[in-house]
């Protein structure tokens, strides 16, 4: 690849008509969502009542929650992770 880099998307693209469709996911649209979805720093939350440390680059959330956002059923959603 020739080209070298980064683009910078904001977040906010998850609001554009373009992105709330009711067109099921492709996989890169399913990526970009992995993505944006990260935490951009380390933030404490609560999880099953306990304090957590959710890292950056990392989030939580469950395969039927992604399969619901994507579209997909639950083996493709697992099948592409």
């Amino acid at each position: 690849m020739k080209d070298k880099g980064f683009v910078l998307i904001h977040r906010k693209i998850r609001e554009c008509v373009i992105w709330d469709s009711d067109e099921p996911f492709d996989r890169r649209s399913a990526w970009l969502e992995l993505i944006m979805r990260c935490n951009h720093s380390d933030k404490e939350i609560l999880f099953d009542g306990k304090p957590i440390v959710v890292k950056r680059g990392q989030f939580i959330t469950s395969v039927r929650k992604l399969a619901e956002i994507w579209r997909w059923d639950k083996d493709k959603t697992l099948k592409y992770l």
